[in-house]
């Protein structure tokens, strides 16, 4: 080999030892973002199945919100190029971004699973070519931002494009309509045939978007909807996108039933399809208090907002596969990039809240009602009755028996006071609404079998020793009164309220349930503590003030809410539902009532419950109806302990009537008031005549045990008393 030829040899493996390691060297910003576009971004390809064509459905909307107006955002692109400069301004040059080989590995991944052909398929493509990578972005992102002047502070170092989201989801009323038309057990002493409660499940919630963007773990950015390209192209968003007029275009003609020939008829269905997908994006933007949100079918990516005024919805859409082409690529106009900013935006905004939502509520319709604006004096259209606000499939003016004057039998205490009255300028219990939302405990009639819910019933302050000659000064009613800052009353406290018993001086709030002129009883009553919650939650600047989700717990069909009562500082919890389980919480209640004699001690006090003629809005759900009950107490680390007081738990419990049938750590708490284990989550509880006799007992138990019974409720072995 000539010197020459060595030399040129040196030469190429030199290249080659360069390009390897440039291959595997972390990237800068907009490496990264060039390498997502030309590896993993236009790998998609996109093929209809076999059996789609162009008239399928691809969403439903009946029963959602959607907007009046439908407008270009304007002011788009200026936005997300500012964000997308910061973003650039905090990584700069940095090579901290995953590799070209790395990029490269997960394109290869992408290739394998072949071309998209469905919206499953699409989700597994936006993961991987967006979605990932936005979430590695900001990850490096996220602790170097806060040296910048706009982003100090802000948590985004965990972006996550979610499934679900850690909170309490409003579930399909099919799921509970085989509890909710079930026969209700018969009370004892109750005469007459069984009788059937049926709900009504046929109006909206809030329903599940295909993901949830969402930092920091837990708090929700924007929804995410994806439908697949075969179904709605390219060219239908754009046609479709140009018409301001677009849903009430479109819900003329469903309305009017009449439809069109030939490729008239082709493009009606494809902008049927584009306003409802839009409308189920808008839908779960407007529900989730959210001012943003995101549609994709893969080639076009679609970003939404909207203002204060919710019936307009404003768009933007991109094309990365065309905008981001060229000789001189720009970064900015990739499709990571432009989610990136898009996201950096939305973390940025401070999002609505319940007040606004409740506002829009009364101006937006749901599919397919007609806004009034919509209206043509000739058409035939549809009626278009108020939007139920979400209040879903829960009437409760029809669903339960009201009987105000009735009052639950209780045990009487030894010190008791008499009848009290409102105070001046308060109103009593003939002064309410004809369709008064509060219930007794004994209203209504309520199924055995029901779904489960784990609520702890907890709180973190704890109560400081309360004085009887503390001044009125902490009045619920001043400009600095924080909820978060108000201690529980004590179980003693609220037993004494239902009961009419004394006040106990060692609650914390006792100097707020005194009368002005002193005594040692509660200024009101058990009925007008429920009438005054009852009014306070549905008065729209009350309700928030006083009354806020407990973070994290939440159950399967129940979340744990903080109250305070103005002006009296009651303070207690209620454990809200959606419109579907209503009756789960119902019957927990009556099982409360089964168990008065314990209440205060073993399980926590139950106040009754109340409605929401307006629902109260989480993320993922409208609460409308909420059990009152005390504060119950803290999660005990020793399951050990725990597992010692279950059977006691059990016994103590069916002499009353009582199986509990979800004896679980969660849902046994530790009160330190009582020094005592206090049981919670009565959903699968079931009421039976208590057993007394040792006897009877022993031939019951052996029946059960050979039965598990017709109503499926699983078998409980019997213990010996």
């Amino acid at each position: 080999m000539s010197e020459s030829d060595e030399v040129k040899s040196l030469k190429k493996e030199l290249a080659e030892t360069r390009a390897a390691l440039l291959v595997h060297k972390k990237t800068t910003f907009d490496e990264y973002l060039r390498y997502c576009h030309e590896h993993l971004f236009k790998s998609l390809k996109v093929r209809a199945p076999p059996a789609a064509t162009s008239s399928q459905s691809t969403t439903t909307v009946n029963g959602k919100y959607y907007p009046l107006k439908l407008r270009p955002w304007e002011d788009f692109i200026t936005s997300q190029r500012t964000h997308y400069n910061i973003m650039r301004d905090v990584l700069s040059n940095s090579h901290l971004l995953p590799s070209l080989s790395e990029v490269e590995s997960v394109t290869e991944d992408a290739l394998m699973a072949g071309p998209v052909t469905c919206e499953a398929d699409l989700k597994e493509f936006e993961y991987r070519a967006l979605e990932n990578p936005v979430g590695k972005i900001f990850r490096v992102f996220g602790p170097l931002c806060q040296s910048h002047r706009a982003t100090k502070g802000l948590k985004c170092d965990k972006v996550v494009f979610r499934n679900r989201v850690d909170a309490l989801t409003e579930t399909d009323p099919v799921e509970h309509s085989r509890v909710s038309a079930q026969p209700i057990q018969k009370r004892r002493g109750q005469s007459g045939p069984q009788k059937k409660v049926i709900r009504e499940q046929d109006k909206p919630r809030i329903g599940v978007p295909d993901r949830w963007c969402t930092r920091d773990e837990t708090m929700i950015a924007f929804p995410v909807e994806y439908k697949a390209a075969h179904k709605i192209t390219v060219e239908d968003f754009v046609q479709a996108l140009r018409k301001e007029d677009l849903f009430s275009s479109v819900l003329r003609r469903v309305s009017s039933h009449k439809l069109s020939a030939g490729d008239d008829r082709v493009d009606e269905r494809a902008e049927e399809r584009v306003a409802k997908a839009l409308a189920q994006t808008f839908h779960y933007m407007v529900c989730c208090r959210t001012s943003f949100g995101y549609l994709t079918a893969g080639n076009s990516l679609i970003f939404l907002h909207v203002g204060e005024d919710a019936r307009v919805l404003y768009y933007h859409m991109v094309h990365p596969d065309t905008s981001a082409e060229g000789e001189t690529l720009d970064p900015f106009f990739t499709a990571v990039a432009q989610l990136s900013a898009f996201c950096l935006q939305s973390f940025l905004d401070p999002g609505k809240t319940e007040q606004w939502l409740e506002s829009e509520q009364a101006d937006l319709q749901v599919w397919p009602n007609m806004y009034a604006d919509m209206r043509e004096p000739t058409a035939e259209l549809p009626s278009s009755s108020p939007p139920a606000a979400m209040t879903a499939s829960y009437d409760p003016s029809s669903s339960f028996e009201r009987d105000t004057a009735r009052s639950p039998q209780t045990r009487r205490t030894r010190s008791s006071c008499k009848d009290t009255h409102l105070p001046e300028g308060r109103s009593g219990p003939d002064d309410t609404d004809s369709d008064a939302s509060y219930h007794s405990e004994d209203d209504g009639d309520v199924s055995e079998a029901l779904p489960s819910l784990t609520v702890a019933l907890e709180g973190s302050n704890k109560r400081k020793k309360g004085s009887s000659d503390n001044s009125h000064s902490g009045s619920t009613n001043g400009s600095s009164f924080n909820l978060a800052d108000r201690q529980y009353c004590t179980q003693a406290c609220l037993l004494g309220l239902k009961r009419k018993g004394l006040l106990d001086e060692n609650c914390p709030n006792v100097a707020l349930h005194r009368a002005p002129g002193g005594g040692a009883c509660h200024r009101i009553g058990a009925s007008e503590f429920i009438q005054i919650v009852d009014r306070q939650m549905n008065r729209p600047y009350d309700r928030y003030r006083y009354c806020k989700p407990v973070e994290g717990k939440y159950g399967a069909i129940g979340q744990l809410f903080k109250l305070s009562l103005r002006p009296y500082g009651y303070t207690f919890v209620g454990k809200g539902t959606f419109a579907a389980a209503v009756l789960s919480i119902e019957h927990e209640k009556k099982v409360y009532s089964q168990l008065e004699p314990l209440q205060g001690d073993i399980i926590p006090v139950s106040l009754g419950s109340i409605d929401l003629q307006t629902p109260y809005p989480l993320m993922m759900s409208f609460v409308v109806h909420m059990l009152l009950l005390s504060w119950g107490g803290d999660q005990m680390a020793d399951e050990a302990y725990v597992k010692e007081q279950q059977k006691p738990l059990q016994r103590l419990l069916r002499t009353h009537g009582v199986f509990h049938n979800d004896l679980r750590h969660q849902n046994l708490l530790w009160n330190n008031e009582r020094g005592s284990v206090m049981l919670i989550d009565f959903n699968l509880a079931t009421i039976e005549p208590p057993l007394k006799h040792k006897q009877i007992s022993r031939l019951s138990g052996k029946r059960k045990r050979r039965d598990t019974g017709d109503s499926g409720r699983r078998a409980i072995p019997f213990v010996r008393s």
